[in-house]
């Protein structure tokens, strides 16, 4: 059994999902702090019912108009701002925001602190590890079978697409025994054990904007920016993080060594198959994409798997058929990239690409 302490640095916003979010009822957007108060709703009812302002909560909870907010409710009755703190479970950062309707949630412990759960980071080394693995095979079986999908966009090409995917992964990494392949407990990644994050403090979160922008493509000579009005709570850069790892080498059979190569890898490939379309990306040593909203192609393998002009056929076949008002159709001859956006945010006037982290590895002697 081997021990390491993993360290990452933040060199962007980084979204850990909790799959919650809150409304505007649920938090105070204060331009004035430039800090968004996540409400505690059992302090703001006993605020509520002390000055009685029930009823005028409720009206505005009824209007369904899209000013119902708390900011309006302070702002008719004249509130003071330093009584809406005393109401926050918590806050933090919020610079040059607009005015978001609704905010998606880091994950957070029992105390509202933020953190990162071992399953996402080891969920990303999986999928880094995948991507060198099948970089370093000659011919898998399943490419032809990509290929042929990219050719034909069959009608089933969704279920057929996660049957390959699931064929790939499985043929790698269920090793440990002659079980069934199906058989979780097969799998190698059950000897590499990722303790969560130690709690993190608010002060480390911020309030971002998700950011779609566009390569220059033929029919527009310009990049596009499109704002979407997705807020998110994101880690900011700088912010250091750290995991305890324990490798059982009997059943996990790759090393330190082989995941930074791994990371090396994954981190090119995404420069030069993807980022290369949207700005001159140059390629960083031991750089881990990880969380939410950082794009289709930091969480699967077909960059890998296939050479890059039938990668871009086959996800450009497979968006359109999801998505068929983002105009994936346009995506080979127009983009000459698919997806067609580069999945960005702003903080403190500087464009991040979401989820970019820096790792390192110590192995510590117990």
């Amino acid at each position: 059994m081997k021990y390491y302490k993993l360290t990452l640095e933040t060199l962007s916003p980084v979204h850990i999902g909790s799959g919650d979010s809150i409304g505007k009822m649920e938090f105070v957007n204060s331009k004035k702090d430039k800090r968004v108060y996540v409400i505690d709703q059992a302090k703001l009812f006993k605020y509520l019912n002390k000055y009685a302002l029930l009823n005028s909560y409720e009206s505005l909870l009824n209007t369904y108009s899209k000013n119902a907010s708390l900011d309006a409710l302070i702002i008719d009755h004249n509130i003071d701002y330093r009584k809406v703190k005393k109401w926050a479970k918590y806050s933090y950062e919020a610079n040059n925001i607009g005015n978001p309707k609704n905010i998606d949630l880091f994950m957070r412990d029992n105390y509202s602190c933020p953190y990162i759960p071992g399953s996402s980071v080891k969920g990303a080394l999986r999928t880094v590890l995948l991507n060198y693995i099948i970089s370093n095979e000659e011919t898998l079986p399943q490419t032809r079978s990509l290929m042929e999908i990219a050719d034909n966009k069959p009608s089933d090409m969704k279920e057929m697409l996660s049957k390959i995917g699931t064929d790939v992964e499985d043929s790698i990494t269920h090793t440990i025994s002659k079980r069934d392949k199906k058989d979780a407990l097969s799998d190698c990644f059950a000897g590499l054990r990722v303790s969560d994050s130690k709690p993190l403090s608010n002060d480390d979160i911020i309030l971002c904007q998700k950011i779609d922008r566009l390569p220059r493509g033929d029919l527009n000579k310009k990049r596009i920016i499109n704002k979407l009005p997705i807020f998110i709570e994101c880690l900011k850069p700088g912010t250091t993080i750290e995991f305890d790892i324990s490798v059982d080498e009997r059943l996990f059979k790759y090393t330190i060594s082989d995941i930074r190569a791994a990371m090396k890898y994954m981190d090119r490939n995404i420069c030069e198959k993807f980022l290369c379309r949207f700005f001159n990306a140059k390629s960083q040593e031991d750089t881990l994409f990880l969380g939410g909203k950082a794009g289709y192609i930091t969480k699967t393998f077909t960059y890998s798997m296939l050479k890059r002009p039938y990668a871009v056929r086959l996800i450009s076949a497979f968006l359109e058929g999801e998505f068929i008002e983002h105009r994936h159709n346009e995506d080979v001859h127009n983009y000459k990239v698919s997806p067609h956006t580069e999945k960005t945010t702003y903080y403190n006037n500087e464009r991040y690409d979401i989820g970019m982290c820096r790792a390192s590895f110590k192995e510590m002697k117990y």
